[in-house]
């Protein structure tokens, strides 16, 4: 950051609104609509944290893993799929 006590307080305020933005797209990424598009598309879709702990999977992905999602969600790849396919 540079010396500029205005700047800064911009920058740190930016970055508080970039987190608190985030957490909201965390959550609303668990709302209904998104998982009905995602839950009917032909893929496996699922989103990590920057800790790489799952926050949102699809049915088919819980499914093909026999696993409810809700069993996915806050786990790592290793929890999910096992040491040998997880890492």
């Amino acid at each position: 950051m540079s010396d500029d006590p205005d700047e800064n307080k911009i920058k740190k305020t930016l970055i508080a609104e970039i987190q608190s933005l985030r957490v909201e797209l965390l959550q609303s990424s668990r709302t209904g609509m998104f998982q009905t598009i995602l839950d009917n598309i032909p893929l496996r879709p699922a989103m990590e944290d920057p800790e790489g702990r799952y926050v949102f999977v699809t049915k088919a992905l819980a499914a093909a893993i026999g696993m409810r999602e809700e069993g996915f969600i806050e786990k790592t790849a290793v929890d999910g799929y096992g040491q040998e396919r997880g890492a």
